[in-house]
């Protein structure tokens, strides 16, 4: 399974680390150990990421 670099969406979208954090209802540092390899992102806020900021399904490729 590819990773998802949602640091490249995070800054594509001019949002900060906290930003996001507070979209996805969660701390920063989860963030940044997604960003970091340390943990994958779950479905559940990669839906959210997605849903929010209304990126089409094939406009996600380009973060795999």
């Amino acid at each position: 399974m590819q990773r998802f670099d949602l640091k490249r969406f995070r800054i594509d979208r001019k949002l900060t680390q906290k930003e996001l954090a507070e979209l996805l209802m969660c701390k920063q540092n989860y963030i940044s150990n997604i960003e970091n390899g340390i943990k994958p992102i779950s479905k559940e806020k990669l839906d959210i990421s997605v849903s929010y900021t209304h990126l089409r399904a094939h406009e996600t490729l380009r973060y795999l």
